[in-house]
């Protein structure tokens, strides 16, 4: 164990050289890998399933809607019911469910329902 610290030193402490941009690069993601798992063991996310409500019929607005929310970091579409009328969405941190709602249906399914045409029900 001594010698891989002493290793993962060395290669910290090296100068970049020409070939080297890989390993610089994981350097420096390094500190962020950290901090989630740090958050992860102090228990400060707060991962929730919530289902929202969605008022698009087309279907490809729909199959936009589920891609861009699961591209969204922290979020994924984990279920679309059979009547295509709520998405079942995982948050990695949602500390009010509510707010996660709205901020979906505000940022990405307003924006959708400009551009298809959806009929009111």
């Amino acid at each position: 164990a001594e010698t891989a610290a002493q290793a993962r030193r060395q290669l910290r402490d090296a100068a970049p050289q020409q070939g080297d941009v890989a390993v610089a690069q994981r350097q420096r993601r390094k500190p962020r890998i950290r901090r989630v798992k740090e958050g992860l063991a102090l228990g400060e996310l707060r991962p929730a399933f919530v289902e929202v409500p969605i008022e698009l019929d087309n279907e490809l607005a729909i199959s936009i809607l589920v891609s861009v929310v699961s591209m969204t970091p922290g979020s994924l579409a984990a279920d679309l019911s059979q009547d295509r009328r709520t998405l079942l969405v995982h948050g990695l941190d949602v500390p009010d469910a509510q707010a996660m709602i709205e901020e979906i249906k505000q940022r990405y399914e307003a924006p959708l329902k400009e551009i298809f045409p959806c009929s009111a029900t």
